[in-house]
């Protein structure tokens, strides 16, 4: 049996980043909780964050988005290697660092939101993304969502902490617009 987890869909946006949101960016990617499924765990200073943010702000093949609970900001999400003749590109997202008050099961919201965004707003017809291979419990989320396994990179990553594999997952559109709606009423409250 599946466990319903009901949220309220007016409660939830996507919006674009701004400058507002850079010191958060920063603080949430250099949390001990983040850097950790992140391919590079070393600390970011704030002037490569800095960079990070303006140069990304003028690139035209993604697009970062703050994920919002009523209004305050509780994840990133962002969409790169846009690739406009293919129609694919790659996402990545995380929660807040501050986890304690967040409902469970909010990655999946975000996920959500994420994937109407994607493939009703862009013309993208092919969501690709990888996660290090312990990172078990996202790749089962993105299952939950149709995302099927492409490949596996062996050895891939090497940081500090060990050598990992890597998950290659995609998406395709024509698969998204298939389960939405059996995922919405899983999600969302009729209220």
């Amino acid at each position: 049996m599946v466990t319903r987890i009901l949220f309220n869909y007016p409660d939830y946006s996507l919006t674009a980043l701004d400058e507002q949101d850079k010191d958060l960016i920063l603080r949430w990617r250099n949390s001990e909780s983040i850097r950790h499924y992140m391919y590079d765990t070393r600390t970011i200073t704030p002037e490569e964050h800095d960079k990070w943010f303006h140069r990304e702000s003028r690139n035209e093949k993604s697009r970062h988005f703050m994920f919002r609970e009523k209004g305050r900001p509780v994840g990133f999400v962002s969409f790169t290697d846009i690739n406009d003749r293919d129609r694919r590109c790659a996402w990545a997202f995380n929660l807040s660092d501050e986890r304690e008050g967040l409902q469970k099961g909010l990655g999946a919201v975000m996920e959500y939101f994420a994937l109407e965004y994607v493939f009703e707003q862009m013309a993208i017809e092919k969501l690709c993304c990888e996660v290090l291979d312990f990172n078990t419990a996202v790749v089962r989320l993105h299952q939950r969502f149709g995302f099927n396994k492409e490949g596996f990179l062996q050895k891939h990553i090497h940081r500090d902490d060990g050598v990992f594999g890597v998950v290659v997952m995609a998406l395709f559109r024509e698969d998204w617009m298939k389960i939405k709606g059996e995922i919405a009423k899983t999600l969302f409250s009729a209220s």
